[in-house]
């Protein structure tokens, strides 16, 4: 339900894709607003921008970022497969 949601709001008749904040982004991602600052820090979650001193989200990088993470525990799972 948030995830429809979030894909409602984030349709624009120009095209353009709004920025999600972080407690959106994290809500969409699944994990706390908490873990996402985190990964912020470290530099190892998906891409972030900022729009002032506030971090944004884009949905298409965050669903990049979550095929890309798929991909890879895909990957190294099947290395250990006969």
């Amino acid at each position: 339900m948030l995830a429809a949601f979030l894909f409602l709001e984030l349709t624009t008749l120009n095209g353009v894709e709004p920025a999600l904040t972080a407690k959106r982004a994290a809500a969409f991602l699944g994990v706390s607003p908490g873990t996402l600052a985190v990964w912020r820090s470290r530099r190892t979650g998906p891409p972030c921008h900022y729009s002032g001193s506030k971090p944004v989200y884009y949905l298409s990088e965050l669903r990049e970022w979550q095929q890309l993470c798929t991909e890879e525990r895909l990957g190294a799972s099947s290395s250990f497969a006969p």
